[in-house]
């Protein structure tokens, strides 16, 4: 018998029914000797489909999230319109993977198709990426590009749990995952800020931009907008620190000026009549939803690398991945 006691989020809600634990801040402690049983992420999370944290180890206690949801939604993903030609390797891996779920058959196999399928992804991304012109986004069919992003970050998670069930303690040695990672959010993040406002780097390095016919515009002034939506909005923006940042900007460089007799000019700002289901709007929900799970997945492999060392952890994790 370890050390360690094992929880889920249901048996952790239980025991804080109970009176066994409470809740202080983004602590749950156990009320009898004040230990910390989980650490809550204060994290904004966007995405639906990863929890922000996955696995920890405070003290004797070991708290994994319920990864059945996952499986589930990754699994359900067969319905997904992705790359026509990239269908049949992704359900390959779907068939694997579901394959060790239930009976711990096919790790390797796993393993060996969710790379190989995840360096295809990874090209095609590139070059559709490069390829976009977002002035002309209206007139494209970007559904299929969309479908195959939220399959990538299924492969990609994939990988990271096999990597961590079929290696354990030398993981943290496959670096291939983050290289993954940094590589499509930098891919992303770049376009997402463009479809956000447009902006230009000057001569200086400092961005020049202007909210006239942005999104951001839109936001802030059109009533079926909802203003306070801005703060997922702007977190994968690296321009701005926050909402307010945007908020202040819009204040600064796009409502009025005073003139040399202190007169208030008022200045007329262009806002864009996008709807909620054109191409911009929907490309800037799946970029952002497809940040949020990749800091997820980026949360997950820090948090494996925790207890790389630990072998009874190691154990008992893995012990409940296929549970």
């Amino acid at each position: 018998m370890g050390k360690y006691q094992h929880l889920t989020d249901f048996q952790i809600d239980e025991k804080i029914n109970s009176g066994e634990f409470r809740e202080e801040g983004t602590l749950i402690r156990n009320v009898s000797n004040g230990e910390t049983v989980k650490v809550k992420s204060s994290r904004l999370s966007i995405s639906n489909s990863f929890p922000t944290t996955f696995l920890q180890v405070n003290n004797t206690v070991i708290y994994q999230a319920d990864l059945t949801p996952v499986y589930e939604k990754i699994k359900q993903s067969r319905e997904l319109q992705s790359f026509s030609d990239m269908q049949e390797r992704y359900n390959i891996i779907l068939d694997f993977f579901d394959s060790y779920i239930n009976h711990g058959d096919h790790l390797s196999e796993l393993l060996t198709e969710s790379l190989q399928v995840s360096a295809i992804f990874e090209n095609r991304t590139r070059n559709y990426i490069q390829n976009l012109d977002i002035k002309k986004i209206d007139s494209l069919d970007i559904n299929l590009f969309v479908g195959s992003l939220s399959a990538y970050v299924n492969v990609l998670f994939i990988y990271i749990l096999v990597s961590f069930l079929k290696y354990k303690e030398s993981f943290s040695k496959d670096t291939v995952i983050i290289g993954k990672i940094i590589s499509l959010r930098e891919q992303l993040t770049d376009v997402y800020e463009q479809l956000l406002v447009k902006s230009t780097v000057d001569h200086e390095g400092v961005n020049r931009l202007s909210m006239s016919g942005s999104v951001y515009a839109l936001y802030l002034l059109d009533k079926s907008y909802d203003v306070f939506e801005l703060e997922d909005l702007v977190k994968y923006d690296r321009r701005f620190k926050s909402a307010l940042d945007v908020i202040n900007f819009f204040k600064r460089y796009n409502l009025e000026i005073e003139d040399y007799y202190h007169n208030t000019i008022k200045i007329s700002m262009n806002v864009p009549q996008y709807t909620k289901d054109s191409n911009r709007i929907k490309l800037i929900e799946s970029f952002s939803k497809t940040l949020s799970d990749l800091e997820n997945l980026e949360n997950l492999r820090e948090e494996i690398l925790q207890v790389k060392d630990n072998s009874e952890v190691i154990a008992l994790v893995e012990s409940k991945i296929r549970s």
